[in-house]
């Protein structure tokens, strides 16, 4: 009788506990590329293309948006090609910080984490894990040459999964080996080239 209990309570606790993790999980990842942003990622279904036009004091720049939504948990590759005077006077520091907080407004959200991230084929990333009234999600910005990748993942708070949201995130691959990174120009070394 007692073990009967034992296996009751553990399966009680299991099936409250622990469905929302296997729930996310079962999801089927399909590679996406995208030849004219020259990225590839995993993705959990396929993606709908949107754009956006950010004015700035400097000129408009295009954001190339690719987003999908599986059960709960929605999926967002973004791209855009910033003026090359941005970049400069900017510095891979300020451009980080300042779409991190624009990112943070647009949301509505605060910062949970922030983490500086080596990317594999030799970029600096900043990662930030943040928090709005329902949601919890990541997102990932890369700047390689002009072009700033944002690379997010949100559910609700209930249906976070690190491990997932991470699978999505470091599946991301930059196909187009001639961007070089753009040097901070805060770092005077790239000047006696």
């Amino acid at each position: 009788m007692r073990n009967h209990i034992i296996k009751v309570s553990f399966f009680i606790i299991f099936f409250l506990v622990g469905t929302e993790s296997i729930y996310a999980k079962d999801l089927e990842w399909d590679k996406f590329v995208s030849k004219p942003g020259k990225f590839s990622i995993l993705m959990p279904c396929e993606p709908v293309f949107s754009t956006e036009v950010e004015h700035s004091s400097v000129g408009n720049i295009h954001e190339m948006i690719f987003s999908c939504s599986k059960q709960g948990i929605t999926f967002v590759v973004e791209y855009s090609d910033l003026l090359a005077i941005a970049v400069y006077l900017g510095g891979e520091h300020v451009i980080y910080k300042n779409s991190r907080k624009a990112f943070l407004k647009d949301v509505n959200g605060e910062k949970v984490a922030l983490e500086t991230i080596k990317i594999k084929w030799g970029f600096i990333g900043k990662e930030l894990t943040y928090r709005t009234a329902t949601d919890l999600g990541k997102v990932r910005f890369i700047l390689a040459g002009k072009r700033l990748f944002v690379l997010q993942v949100y559910a609700e708070q209930k249906k976070y999964d690190e491990d997932l949201f991470d699978e999505f995130l470091d599946s991301f691959k930059q196909k187009y080996k001639k961007l070089k990174k753009h040097p901070d120009r805060r770092d005077k070394s790239w000047q006696q080239r």
